[in-house]
């Protein structure tokens, strides 16, 4: 179900059999964004490990780096710089993946369940208040066909045995279902030209605004992940490639 500019497409919904399918969309939209959050926050973790991963590589490394110092002549060598250089920049790849890692978590998963809260909330009170005029609305209507049948039984009941009783129940059957008559649709014409397309905007507004934290959340993830990469490749071109001098 997507919306679109000039007003969206959910207003045009409102109809009472399309009232679970909309519940249905809503809780599934929910769903996706606590999903997109939980796999942020796991990736998160994931990098985090991943970081904690190379700083140990590189500090055994560094002990193996620092006892072929002690072996090697005393004379410089690009062979060695190169390599230093190798660890030096594993070393400030580790500290990129921990950014990343606390981009993901703190700017992405977070604020995903923070922001999308209120319009959680939100968005059960449009529903909730939707199936209370729902219920008030299916109830005068009920009472509508209750005063059309008595009615209808005083007018027979008066035209088969016409009394003075009779034409009073009569007058008083009639008068009390032409002024529900007005009353129920006066409601019908305030709910569908005024409640019900309020409702309905609301909706549309609370998920538009659900997309717009999901794409930036996602933008967020992947400039994170998109920057650190470039990073690692500007350190791979940097790193010296001539072979030695000693």
């Amino acid at each position: 179900m997507s919306t679109s500019g000039g007003g969206g497409v959910l207003k045009d919904l409102g109809h009472p059999g399309l009232n679970e399918a909309l519940k249905s969309h809503n809780g599934v939209t929910f769903k996706l964004v606590k999903t997109v959050s939980d796999f942020s926050e796991t990736l998160a973790q994931l990098y985090e490990q991943h970081a904690e991963a190379l700083q140990v590589l590189v500090s055994n490394y560094r002990k193996r780096n620092s006892e072929l110092r002690k072996e090697r002549p005393a004379c410089q060598s690009n062979l060695f710089a190169a390599w230093e250089t190798l660890l030096q920049e594993i070393e400030a790849d580790s500290q990129a993946t921990i950014d990343v890692a606390s981009t993901l978590s703190r700017q992405v998963a977070r604020p995903l369940l923070e922001r999308s809260f209120y319009r959680k909330v939100q968005s059960r009170k449009v529903f909730t208040h939707r199936e209370s005029f729902d219920t008030i609305i299916s109830k005068t209507e009920e009472k509508l066909s209750k005063c059309r049948i008595e009615y209808k039984q005083c007018y027979i009941a008066h035209r088969q045995s016409p009394t003075q009783h009779t034409l009073t129940q009569y007058i008083d059957s009639h008068n009390a279902y032409v002024q529900q008559l007005h009353a129920t649709n006066a409601m019908l014409e305030a709910y569908h030209c005024e409640t019900l397309p309020q409702l309905m905007q609301e909706l549309e507004e609370i998920y538009n605004d659900l997309c717009n934290i999901v794409s930036e959340a996602v933008l967020q993830g992947a400039e994170a992940i998109a920057a650190k990469k470039g990073i690692f490749r500007v350190v791979l071109i940097a790193t010296p490639s001539s072979a030695h001098k000693c």
